[in-house]
């Protein structure tokens, strides 16, 4: 599959949208294409806090009590399963564009990255024309940045829903931006509220960016070094407050630790990657296209508390 160019990036990243059992569409975030594994399905990358916002809006009474000390929090699941809510990515296609939906998701509940598994359906003509190419080693300072995403969207009824005909008429804003910058810091074990692995940029980040690519502007081609995390504008570190915009973007290698699952054949009917595998070995075997070789980077290793894992230069 050949490089996106920087003009078609829309063809790669998607406004997410919850439909949930009220017929109520809520606009979520980001997300971007990795991986094309068949014409019509592909892999997503996003963060993880948009597929958490959808199971709050699948099951709305069972948030946590505020009150609650974080240390007695129960560990989030690394698969988001859902009752009544659809979750789709819009794909642009011709004038318009279709629904792509989310048939299984993952998430890396020590950092604030997912992974969506999204098709489209079968009688749409639809399909999805590219992947972006990938960076996953830490980025460093002074590099220009652009991030990518949906903020501001909206999705508001036409005209009454009507439940009995199951007729729902839908408006949609889906506002493109991008926003440039550079990395002002690097941030290994993470910084404010955020922590885990990742990076600030002199640019804001506004809501619906989120699970956005940020994407190194050093090359002719887009590389995504990391995800719409948080904007980190006028908030304080230290009792020193940030002056200026700036948003802090989640790594990528963290992603790379995720087990989706899924056993995936070649076009010869080879084994490409087994159930057991990570995205380090969808990597390997050339599926993602991840310049910084994840597979060469990033260890896992079990410890007492469970699975950990780090970057290795």
């Amino acid at each position: 599959m050949q490089p996106i160019p920087f003009e078609q990036l829309q063809q790669a990243v998607f406004p997410i949208i919850a439909v949930a059992g009220d017929a109520q569409w809520h606009p979520i975030g980001t997300a971007f294409v990795i991986a094309v594994v068949a014409p019509k399905t592909a892999f997503l990358l996003t963060a993880a806090h948009n597929l958490h916002y959808i199971a709050r809006v699948d099951a709305p009474h069972t948030q946590r009590n505020p009150i609650v000390a974080p240390d007695f929090h129960a560990e989030p699941p690394s698969q988001v399963n859902l009752s009544s809510t659809y979750v789709y990515a819009f794909v642009r296609h011709g004038p318009g564009g279709v629904l792509a939906e989310m048939i299984r998701s993952w998430v890396c509940n020590t950092s604030d990255v997912a992974l969506m598994l999204m098709q489209i359906r079968p009688d749409d003509e639809a399909e999805f024309p590219y992947r972006i190419s990938l960076d996953s080693r830490p980025i460093r300072e002074d590099t220009p940045t652009m991030a990518v995403g949906y903020p501001h969207m909206r999705a508001d009824f036409t005209s009454p829903p009507d439940y009995e005909a199951l007729d729902f008429r839908v408006g949609l804003g889906l506002p493109f931006v991008t926003r440039i910058g550079k990395v002002v810091s690097i941030h290994p074990q993470g910084f404010g509220i955020c922590r885990w692995p990742g990076f600030r940029v002199d640019a804001s980040f506004d809501s619906g960016m989120s699970g956005g690519p940020v994407i190194d502007l050093s090359g002719a081609v887009p590389l995504v070094r990391g995800i719409v995390c948080a904007d980190m504008s006028g908030q304080f570190e230290d009792g020193t407050r940030i002056e200026g915009r700036q948003g802090f973007a989640s790594m990528l290698w963290p992603a790379m630790t995720i087990n989706p699952q899924i056993t995936l054949l070649g076009e010869d009917g080879g084994l490409l990657v087994s159930e057991d595998s990570r995205l380090l070995d969808f990597v390997r075997c050339g599926v993602v296209d991840d310049h910084g070789q994840a597979h060469d980077h990033v260890c896992i290793h079990q410890t007492t508390s469970g699975l950990a894992y780090h970057y290795r230069e």
